[in-house]
């Protein structure tokens, strides 16, 4: 009776908005704000010790980290974190085997951040084999030393609510051994319907044995069927069926491809507009072209042969320059037209939104015809990355209005303001 009368009670006080204390009190969702800061010191201390293993080291937040995914192919790695279940050298044979056979110029590798166990061996032999690393770990690990990473997001105030940002950034997930986390890690991954790769033998046991995941072929290594995962990807199969004219060029190699070149990138409309502005766009091109150098030059867009990157396309090969797609694997797409003339394709993002933060990195000056909000985005960020820019404006009221500075009529007043800026 007095339990019934106690559930009543709190029903009265949830209902008249009157504070509800003692027996009712709500379950906190949260951390109070005083053991929140207390985290924010830990984690304070966990980033200056990381900082002091990589002073390059980036902090990414949930967005960042979803960007960082549009880039390359993220393969989660689970296993022990240190204990007497911990064989480290069975883990580490493993390890160097798996990772011998993945690329790390398509792959980047993710675990727990802590220089603990698994992880912590993982990101040991990914710096000497030249992967780029990523660790994701709760505001507990404050109280741990880092491992050295590339990345790292500190997110959840108890282990194990770092998870579920783990396994959404993961395309692949591969345990070695591993307890409770661990185990619940791949079952829930392989429910996402993320593909797990379990790796266990007679000395590596624990979750990884407990998982059932990718059945391997018969004399399959682990990272031979994660390669194949990857080359089944629908970019890796359009790829192949490029023509032999057409090089395939990955973004590390940019730069030392064309060492003796600066790349020019352009970028614009692809849908109709619906008028026509080709002969424009054309006269700018060519007004601005004029003015840059084949033998010093790259003319770069983003490969389809559509809207404004059409016009270039066509003017920069009459006149000489040879022209380079800066793809995100969308290009993909059947109904997408690529332009057969192209000297290479070079993948530097997943999807067209990674392209967009991907761009100002592989480029040394941006030409813009206006578009949409992604041709926007793309000029602000080079902008802001101190890149030569010019707009040209008089195409698209949208893109006119929302760049302010940098905007030219004239191809051959372009010309001058980025050729100089490239300097």
């Amino acid at each position: 009776m007095k339990k019934l009368f106690l559930c009543l009670f709190c029903l009265f006080l949830s209902k008249s908005g009157l504070p509800n204390e003692g027996p009712c009190r709500q379950v906190q969702l949260g951390v109070s704000g005083e053991q929140y800061l207390s985290f924010l010191e830990d984690q304070r201390a966990f980033i200056k010790k990381a900082l002091k293993l990589n002073p390059r080291l980036e902090v990414l937040d949930p967005f960042t980290l979803d960007i960082l995914k549009s880039q390359k192919m993220i393969l989660g790695v689970v296993g022990y974190s240190g204990g007497a279940a911990f064989n480290r050298q069975a883990s580490e044979v493993v390890l160097r085997n798996l990772l011998r056979g993945l690329d790390p110029t398509r792959v980047i590798l993710e675990s727990g951040a802590t220089n603990e166990g698994v992880p912590g061996l993982m990101y040991e032999i990914a710096k000497e084999m030249g992967f780029k690393t990523i660790g994701i770990t709760s505001w507990k690990s404050g109280a741990y030393a880092p491992s050295f990473m590339d990345y790292v997001l500190t997110i959840g105030n108890d282990w194990g609510r770092e998870s579920m940002f783990f396994l959404k950034s993961s395309d692949f997930i591969t345990g070695i051994g591993g307890g409770n986390q661990s185990y619940q890690e791949l079952v829930t991954a392989r429910q996402m319907g993320i593909p797990i790769f379990p790796i266990t033998n007679s000395r590596i046991l624990g979750a990884s044995s407990r998982v059932v995941g990718k059945k391997y072929g018969k004399g399959e290594t682990a990272a031979q069927a994660i390669s194949q995962a990857i080359n089944n990807l629908p970019y890796y199969r359009w790829a192949i069926k490029l023509p032999n004219s057409i090089d395939h060029i990955q973004k590390e190699d940019l730069r030392s491809v064309y060492r003796d070149k600066q790349i020019i990138g352009f970028t614009g409309w692809s849908q109709p507009l619906g008028v026509n502005r080709d002969a424009h766009v054309e006269k700018f091109a060519r007004e601005l072209l004029s003015r840059a150098d084949p033998a010093k030059h790259i003319i770069a867009t983003g490969g389809s042969h559509l809207g404004a990157e059409r016009v270039v396309h066509n003017v920069a090969v009459k006149m000489g320059f040879e022209v380079i797609g800066l793809v995100s694997h969308s290009i993909a797409k059947p109904e997408t037209p690529v332009f057969d003339k192209l000297s290479a394709v070079v993948p530097i993002a997943r999807s067209q939104q990674g392209r967009v933060y991907s761009l100002v990195n592989h480029i040394d000056a941006l030409v813009s015809f206006g578009g949409g909000n992604v041709v926007t985005e793309q000029v602000k960020l080079a902008q802001q990355a101190g890149l030569p820019a010019a707009h040209m404006i008089g195409n698209v009221k949208e893109s006119d209005s929302a760049i302010s500075t940098g905007r030219f009529r004239s191809g051959t007043r372009a010309a001058q303001s980025i050729l100089k800026g490239m300097r």
